[in-house]
């Protein structure tokens, strides 16, 4: 029984340690649309670091020798990299925040179902008997 036990014990452990990933990459790809969904919102000709940083791009891109409209789109896709980067660096970080908080919430559940094993209480010399 022993090695059927272990053996369950193992798939048990393996299996809920696949639906954590699944669960987490499903997390992380949905967040992720919704963080690059209020980034891009931030990027836009009335935002004055925006249009400065867009700027500085295409300056870079066209003093290395590209024409104006392939400096553009060079700093377009820059800038769409970069958001990339920061998006899924936010949505981990959300991931993580959210693990950190369910295991906080659990651990009282966990503090409060633990069981001291105490050994019983001896009634006399011939307690073993009864």
């Amino acid at each position: 029984d022993l090695a059927q036990a272990t053996g369950l014990s193992t798939m048990l452990r393996q299996l809920g340690g696949a639906i954590g990933v699944a669960i987490i990459g499903i997390y992380t790809t949905n967040n992720s649309a919704f963080v690059r969904s209020n980034l891009i919102g931030n990027f836009n000709n009335y935002n004055d670091v925006a249009t400065e940083r867009m700027q500085n791009f295409q300056q870079l891109f066209m003093q290395s020798g590209l024409d104006p409209d392939e400096a553009q789109q060079k700093a377009l896709n820059t800038i769409d990299k970069l958001i990339v980067q920061n998006q899924t660096i936010i949505s981990y970080n959300h991931g993580f925040l959210l693990f950190a908080f369910l295991i906080a919430l659990c651990l009282p559940v966990v503090l409060l179902v633990h069981k001291n094993k105490t050994e019983p209480e001896e009634k006399g010399e011939n307690s073993e008997l009864h």
